[in-house]
């Protein structure tokens, strides 16, 4: 009987403090994001004018659809590189994210990398060997929400993974066959 005692009062002390653990992880986790979000910069992407290479005309469509795919490809590649390995650290405080935006404002798209501070030159790097002749510009964040614009004008949109992330992602080539 003495056993079952100890045994549910070591149970009960363990839990509260494994909840202690997780409630004191997920306000230093939030404290951190927030702290990211704000050591974070916005930069438009000029990316040159496209230009009917002379080469494009005897190519088959599909052909320069894949290379400009497989240009975002290596892209996606190059920035995975900022991802850290799996450590107490990252566990607990959390990875740092990059996010690449489209906008179209006033009749016009706009490329836009949003990034922490210290990985602005990874990113220069990174878009400036992909997409060769392309422009960063660090500027001040959009707004999409003008005085003309109403909840009807805008509209947003997030990729989410249909299986758990761990399953591989069907890639352009593997969907096309």
């Amino acid at each position: 009987m003495i056993f079952f005692v100890i045994a549910g009062i070591l149970l009960a002390v363990g839990l509260i403090a494994l909840s202690y653990f997780f409630i004191l992880r997920r306000s230093k986790r939030n404290k951190i994001n927030l702290q990211r979000g704000l050591s974070m910069t916005t930069l438009l992407i000029h990316l040159p004018p496209y230009s009917e290479d002379k080469s494009d005309v005897n190519r088959d469509e599909r052909d320069v659809v894949e290379e400009n795919i497989s240009q975002a490809s290596i892209l996606y590649n190059l920035l995975t590189s900022v991802y850290e390995k799996e450590n107490f650290k990252t566990k607990y405080y959390g990875q740092k994210h990059i996010s690449l935006e489209i906008v179209a404002q006033a009749d016009k798209v706009y490329f836009y990398a949003v990034t922490p501070l210290d990985l602005v030159e990874t990113i220069r790097q990174a878009i400036g060997s992909t997409y060769r002749g392309a422009k960063l510009e660090e500027v001040d964040d959009y707004n999409l929400f003008s005085d003309k614009s109403n909840w009807q004008t805008v509209k947003a949109g997030q990729l989410v993974l249909r299986e758990h992330f761990a399953y591989p992602i069907a890639t352009y080539l593997k969907t096309k066959q």
